[in-house]
């Protein structure tokens, strides 16, 4: 009898023991020191003027318009390799593709112009992270956006000749803040939701403007 009752303690024990010695396991997923890898999509907004701002300066200049339109969102994607040195601090290189924002307006005879803003480049940052459950965490993001930013300018349809076109190009660089959180699903992979600002792209000669950024991420480790 002794011997059944201290059987079944030492099971307890046992199973006890591989328990608590799981947890520490599992909440170490994002833990792990190491390289990672990873590749996010989502949507990018152009802080641009308002449609409306943008027909007022073409009507003072003589335009008779009939009809505009603003497109200040695209599709986003991106690129990065990090490093996560313990469970707080990590740093990543990456690539942005912003997409394209366009303005279009039209005479209402056969004129119409229009107005394409595209951005993208390599990204430098630094995330602070804060573990809140076994696979969860959240985590605040500050780097720097090595910008290629390129307006393109079209006119067509007007009574001058030919058609017009102009372009201009300008390189930048771009504070950047983030913030998000990350659901580590096992040792390989995690899954990441973040939100972006990028602050004053482009330069004077073309103007500047932030770019918004909600994407989702694949990490893989």
């Amino acid at each position: 009898m002794m011997n059944q009752k201290k059987t079944c303690w030492m099971s307890k024990i046992a199973a006890q023991a591989l328990v608590l010695g799981c947890v520490p396991a599992t909440a170490a997923l994002a833990a792990d020191p190491g390289f990672y890898f990873g590749i996010s999509g989502g949507l990018a907004t152009f802080d641009l003027p308002s449609r409306g701002s943008l027909d007022a300066e073409l009507e003072e200049e003589g335009f008779l318009l009939e009809s505009s339109s603003l497109d200040d969102d695209d599709k986003a994607w991106g690129l990065q390799v990090g490093y996560r040195w313990n469970s707080y601090v990590a740093a990543e290189v990456g690539y942005a593709n912003f997409g394209t924002a366009e303005y279009r307006a039209t005479d209402g005879i056969d004129g119409n112009l229009s107005l394409r803003v595209r951005s993208s480049g390599p990204t430098l940052s630094v995330l602070g992270m804060l573990p809140v459950a076994e696979r969860f965490d959240l985590h605040a993001r500050a780097g720097v956006y090595f910008a290629d930013t390129r307006v393109r300018y079209r006119e067509a349809g007007f009574d001058i000749g030919e058609d017009y076109s102009e372009g201009s190009k300008s390189s930048s660089e771009n504070p950047f803040l983030g913030i998000g959180a990350a659901w580590n699903i096992n040792d390989s992979y995690a899954l990441r939701v973040e939100y972006q600002r990028f602050f004053d792209v482009g330069k004077d000669d073309i103007g500047k403007f932030d770019i918004d950024l909600l994407s989702f991420s694949v990490l893989f480790r």
